[in-house]
């Protein structure tokens, strides 16, 4: 059985991944997808110190809960079942972590996630998972 990791963050490209994927699903019988979501700890953010943690830890899963929404949809629209799972950690490791964990082949995530900062390499998290999995990776962009 060919076991797919898609990671996403709900950016441009890892909804592209995730169309991409939903295809591919269609096509390769016995294909398990799992689609995962891994949100920063509270305690990494920045925010400033009159701001009440537990209102912007709601925020975050509330926001995590949209992203994991979008991309599912991705998936029910093409009719293809999928798994999903969100977790707190530091996305790049988690994302090689839970592929090398569970047996994933393959990890399929988006080139560039949502942060501002886009320039000729691939994002922060992209190149951590291409150094860290010890499957193959696929990114879209």
């Amino acid at each position: 059985m060919h076991k797919v990791l898609l990671a996403t963050d709900g950016s441009d490209a890892a909804l592209k991944g995730a169309r991409f994927l939903a295809q591919l699903a269609k096509t390769v019988p016995g294909i398990r997808v799992k689609v995962l979501h891994v949100m920063d700890p509270i305690h990494t953010l920045v925010v400033p110190e009159w701001l009440n943690p537990k209102e912007i830890e709601a925020q975050v899963e509330a926001h995590a809960a949209g992203v994991m929404k979008r991309t599912l949809d991705a998936f029910r629209e093409a009719g293809v079942e999928v798994e999903s799972e969100i977790l707190k950690g530091k996305p790049g490791e988690i994302i090689a972590a839970t592929a090398g964990k569970e047996g994933f082949n393959q990890i399929v995530m988006g080139a560039h996630g949502v942060s501002r900062l886009r320039g000729v390499t691939l994002g922060s998290v992209a190149q951590q998972v291409l150094n860290l999995a010890d499957c193959p990776v696929t990114i879209v962009k």
